[in-house]
């Protein structure tokens, strides 16, 4: 049936509306508009946030990786980067996604989470020799993944991490074989290297990129600087606190 022409008749109309209520309760055919592709796409990267990986996520809906990728990207059509929406079809597969544990090494994820909880963990008085004994990990490679600034891991790495984190992060490190040297050690080497402790974050927070750790509860005020003294760490490894610091000396120029 073609859809092209300036002049149609109220026939061809009536047909063509008939053909698009038709497309719309088979779940196929019509193209959406360029926000459910958006949508779509975002469902995409929750998932694969998550750990799930595209071709994982395509296998689970019968579609090609390629058009998953495809759809995440916005980049729909034959020009690259041109966004004409989203078929009806592939936009419901994509909103029927399961979650399902990830496959082998999992998608890459932000490598933030991991590197935090390390950190937290040391901070707690673990040290990284101790910790990499449950990960079945060189405490090298461990202690490696607590100081990078990797921006992305695989998702088993960051699984192994939250496992080992859970159950120890509420333990005294004295009750489970540490040595009061080696907590004192670990602690040292956090404070040195300006470790957040786990109660800096939170569940909202701990795995976002673009968050900070809350030391205080009033980073980024006179208040929040105030207690960072007492606390005995420098408001410089704090960034709310440290732009605080120098808006204030700005002001005063």
């Amino acid at each position: 049936m073609s859809h092209q022409g300036p002049n149609k008749t109220s026939a061809e109309k009536l047909a063509i509306q008939k053909y698009h209520r038709l497309q719309r309760a088979r779940g196929v055919g019509e193209m959406m508009k360029h926000g459910a592709a958006i949508e779509a796409a975002e469902v995409l990267k929750r998932w694969h946030v998550m750990g799930m990986t595209y071709y994982q996520m395509a296998d689970q809906i019968g579609l090609s990786e390629a058009t998953l990728c495809n759809v995440v990207t916005l980049q729909r059509g034959k020009v690259k980067g041109e966004v004409v929406g989203i078929c009806r079809k592939t936009y419901n597969a994509i909103m029927s996604i399961k979650w399902e544990e990830p496959i082998g090494f999992g998608a890459r994820v932000p490598a933030c989470g991991m590197r935090r909880r390390l950190q937290a963990l040391q901070v707690a008085g673990f040290t990284l020799a101790f910790i990499s004994e449950p990960m079945g990990r060189h405490s090298t490679q461990v202690s490696f993944m607590a100081r990078n600034d990797a921006k992305y891991t695989y998702y088993s790495m960051h699984k192994a991490v939250v496992g080992v984190f859970d159950k120890l992060i509420s333990v005294d490190p004295l009750d489970v074989g540490q040595t009061p040297r080696q907590v004192a050690v670990a602690k040292a080497a956090a404070k040195r290297n300006g470790y957040a402790p786990w109660t800096a974050w939170d569940d909202d927070t701990i795995d976002s990129p673009d968050a900070y750790p809350e030391w205080t509860g009033a980073c980024g005020t006179q208040t929040g600087v105030n207690i960072h003294r007492k606390m005995g760490t420098s408001e410089r490894l704090c960034r709310p606190c440290s732009d605080f610091r120098k808006q204030k000396r700005a002001d005063y120029k």
